[in-house]
């Protein structure tokens, strides 16, 4: 189990602190073997941006990417390397394509599933991996998709013997104020750790979703489209708030399920 740290931090980047009791868990992260796997393509930011700098692949598993995903990763801060490690699992399909099928939940529903989604992560889960970051049991705030992601990297971890670390909170009440996050890995006797995350690195980054204005091929298919990203955006803005000081959060961490 894991838990993470988010934080206003003078480093130039994100990383994971040590304690006396996961100073030996934090050394095996900078092995390079860390896969990072996410629902959508704002969630690494929110929930996983302390694992940014050791993970080896940023996997991108909850729907196709569209060409405004490229555009966004190809703005981050060159310093993150983080387009030369981004891979979406479903690959690239073009605007109108993802504005008409993957912003409907009927028609993805066939298409994105437990099934589909651990096919697509399967040839990801290579020799090589030690380790997977993902979304929690919980979805974080009860997200579907997240949680269908976590079922299918846990299904897979125990397959290739890989532990899965996540993070360690979630909201509190169903209908709650979803600003409000309870620590969910206290007293559940796994290993945890702790990050941060450098909070000028993150804004800028978050500038690139807050700056997004998609356009399709029709105004239908465009306001579909950036119902979408106005979705996204919504979300990333509500975590403009870092906090000053460390504000942990614990992580749900290890597990070979």
């Amino acid at each position: 189990m894991a838990s993470v740290c988010y934080a206003e931090s003078q480093q130039p980047q994100s990383w994971l602190r040590e304690s006396s009791e996961s100073q030996v868990l934090v050394e095996a992260f900078r092995d390079g073997h860390t896969l990072v796997v996410f629902a959508h393509q704002d969630d690494d930011l929110l929930w996983m941006m302390p694992f940014w700098p050791v993970a080896a692949k940023f996997v991108l598993a909850g729907y196709p990417a569209s060409q405004v995903f490229q555009l966004f990763v190809q703005s981050f801060p060159r310093e993150l390397n983080y387009a030369g490690r981004w891979v979406p699992a479903w690959g690239t399909v073009d605007d109108d394509v993802f504005a008409e099928i993957f912003t409907d939940r009927c028609k993805r529903a066939p298409i994105v599933n437990l099934q589909t989604i651990k096919a697509r992560l399967r040839p990801f889960f290579t020799p090589d991996i030690r380790r997977v970051v993902t979304h929690n049991n919980w979805g974080e705030y009860g997200h579907a998709r997240h949680r269908v992601v976590n079922i299918a990297v846990r299904q897979l971890a125990v397959e290739f013997g890989l532990d899965v670390w996540a993070l360690g909170t979630r909201v509190g009440a169903v209908g709650g104020d979803q600003s409000e996050y309870v620590d969910i890995a206290k007293g559940m006797g796994l290993p945890a750790i702790e990050g941060y995350f450098d909070a000028d690195l993150f804004r800028v980054v978050r500038s690139k979703y807050l700056e997004c204005v998609p356009t399709a091929s029709n105004s239908e298919l465009t306001a579909k489209f950036r119902q979408v990203v106005v979705d996204v955006v919504d979300l990333v803005r509500r975590t403009g708030r870092v906090p000053n000081g460390l504000a942990t959060l614990h992580s749900v961490g290890q597990s070979r399920c």
